[in-house]
Order: C-alpha cells, then structure tokens, then sequence
C-alpha cells in the first residue's frame, strides 16, 4: 500500500452530519519491487538480427555474431523478473544482467540508467528488494501486441525507453535511453528475445 503523503485514520464518531476521524500509527507497507523466482535467459536481438552483447568493458552494444559466437554464456542476458506491490499497468518491472566473465564472486554486470538517462553497466549483485517506486536498474517490459516484439521502458525516467543509436567511439550502435511518446512505432527500440535453454 503507498503509504507517500497519507495517513491511516479511523472513524470514531459522528456528530450532526459530521464524521471525526482519529490517525492511527500503524507500519504501512511501502511500495516497492521484490525478485521472483522467475529468470530468464535470452539472446536479446534487434533490427538487422545484430546480437545485443556487453563490450567487456563498460557499454552495451549491438554486433554482428555467428552461431558459436552468440552460443556463448556471455553473450547470453538474463531476465530477473520483479513483483511489485503496484498495480501497474506498464507491464513487468524485470531487470536485464549478463554473468561477469570470471563468475568467482556471483556478481551480475546489469544494464543501469543514469540521471542524465545515459545507459551503463554497473557489477553488482542482484537485489532482492527494491524500495521506492523506480530504480536505476529496472524496466518496464511490453509485448508489442501480435509481434514478439519487447521494449523496456525506465521506471526511472517514464516515456524513455532503452533502444540504439550509433556509438561516437564506434561505428557500432551502443544501447541508450531513447524518448518515444505513446503509440509512437520506434524500430531502435524494438528487441526480439530467444529464449536460451541452459
């Protein structure tokens, strides 16, 4: 229950077409995002069939990958999917991590947004909570309908969702933060997901 700006209150009494209410203490729940059960792991493609991957470095890219190339376990995303105690109708809050190379530590290189809405890899474990009503690191995912098509809108920054444009360093296309207004068609936004059976 959002428990922002409110109070619980009783009723008390009434009194001459008066109702008198009492606040009442008691420990609301706060909204927030809890980790099911339910990962995934997929081969995120988009336009052009390219293969969304993390350059091992810092951003997250589009390339063009053969068969044994996207077969690796790197290359591979995992979808964490995330209960809420919102009734949203966004669509799933999921967040979306690639396993770190070495795998010693059990981190997760997770796909983040900054304030600026700039796309980055943070290493982190994956919570298993998540207070508040964003995050920096969830998204809302959508079925386009009749497509098998997905986009993932920030829960951070609403109306921006994570799409491609061409990267300054390189001539490939870097994994941003894109703006889109409602029923707008926007391709670089637009992700295919084949699921990886491990």
């Amino acid at each position: 229950m959002a428990s922002h700006n409110f109070s619980a209150v009783t009723i008390i009494d009434t009194c001459n077409n008066s109702l008198y209410f009492e606040v009442t203490e008691r420990d609301l729940e706060e909204d927030c995002f809890q980790r099911s059960k339910q990962v995934w792991n997929y081969w995120i493609t988009c336009y052009n069939h390219k293969f969304l991957m993390f350059d091992g470095e810092r951003d997250f890219q589009l390339r063009d990958l053969t068969k044994s190339q996207a077969h690796v376990s790197e290359n591979q995303f995992q979808i964490h999917i995330y209960d809420s105690s919102l009734l949203d109708k966004k669509g799933r809050a999921v967040m979306l991590y690639v396993n770190k190379p070495d795998q010693k530590d059990g981190k997760k290189i997770v796909v983040c947004c900054r304030n600026d809405k700039e796309i980055y890899a943070e290493e982190m474990d994956v919570p298993q909570n998540i207070d508040g009503l964003s995050d920096k690191a969830l998204f809302y995912r959508t079925e386009l309908a009749a497509t098998n098509k997905y986009m993932f809108e920030s829960t951070a920054h609403q109306g921006w969702f994570l799409g491609f444009n061409p990267s300054p360093e390189s001539c490939l296309l870097k994994l941003v933060l894109r703006h889109i207004n409602k029923d707008q068609v926007d391709e670089p936004c637009e992700f295919h997901l084949c699921e990886s059976k491990k």
